[in-house]
């Protein structure tokens, strides 16, 4: 694998290991909005946000990870760690 595809793959395990589907609705309601609202917002059908609240489809990390940074859950690791 490539450097690059490493590093995301890293990225990727390390949010999905820090990041729940209670935490992504604790996350939606601590900023009032509804799952259709956030669901637009994100370019998302309101299913897709409920499945990942119920931990459901987190797999689809490319999507769950526009949902993470839309609701400021994901903070930056610096590049040597």
């Amino acid at each position: 694998l490539s450097i690059r595809r490493q590093r995301q793959m890293c990225i990727r395990d390390r949010v999905m290991s820090m990041i729940t589907g209670e935490k992504i609705k604790k996350a939606r309601c601590k900023i009032g909005k509804t799952q259709e609202q956030l669901a637009d917002e994100i370019d998302y059908s309101p299913r897709q946000l409920s499945r990942f609240e119920n931990n459901k489809n987190l797999e689809r990390y490319d999507k769950f990870l526009r949902l993470i940074v839309a609701l400021n859950l994901y903070e930056p690791v610096e590049e040597n760690e």
